[in-house]
């Protein structure tokens, strides 16, 4: 019997004397016919005491299927798998199929609001749309972009035009060159003059 259940009967025992002993009161009974109601507080105080010994599994095994290890002489050893570098005497062909690579470590989002025209809203447009870092943008054509933003529900952005080109600085770290270009931007678009 688990925990929860032990402490469901102390509850409905504890629950169940009481009401017995109301409606006993209720209906002026003789004490004698209480007998009933000491039992179930009896059953009640044995269950709490062999609640309170009894140690607590712990919540790793209680949540968790068992789990037999393999036994080190059921391995099978394969020659295919071996550990040690193969005698000079043999030819090592090497298959560049099988090489293994590390994955490239996932890039961090980019604070895109740098990039001008581009505020919270959009920023949230573009997350959600899976476009996270200046190079992510750099390499968005304008109608990939836009399509990011409707999906959010937003209207065309008139500065959508050259997030490609400061996104492109900014993932360079070109700050300087980043900072140059937006001087010639008003509210993020090209000035006619």
């Amino acid at each position: 019997m688990d925990r929860s259940a032990r402490s469901f009967l102390i509850v409905a025992s504890i629950v169940a004397a009481v009401l017995l002993i109301l409606n006993l009161v209720a209906r002026r009974a003789d004490l004698t016919e209480s007998w009933l109601a000491l039992l179930l507080i009896a059953l009640a105080v044995l269950l709490a005491v062999w609640d309170w010994l009894r140690p607590a599994a712990p919540a790793e095994a209680a949540h968790s299927p068992s789990f037999d290890p393999v036994p080190a002489e059921a391995v099978v050893k394969s020659p295919a798998l071996r550990l040690t570098p193969p005698p000079a005497s043999e030819e090592v062909v090497e298959n560049p199929a099988l090489k293994l690579t590390t994955p490239p470590a996932p890039e961090l989002p980019d604070d895109l609001e740098i990039i001008e025209g581009i505020g919270p809203k959009m920023n949230a447009a573009l997350q959600a749309a899976g476009i996270h870092t200046f190079a992510q943008v750099a390499q968005s054509t304008p109608e990939q972009l836009h399509a990011a933003i409707e999906a959010a529900g937003m209207r065309f952005a008139p500065s959508l035009t050259t997030w490609a080109e400061q996104a492109a600085l900014a993932a360079h770290g070109d700050w300087e060159g980043l900072k140059q270009l937006q001087l010639t931007l008003t509210a993020g678009r090209r000035d006619k003059a």
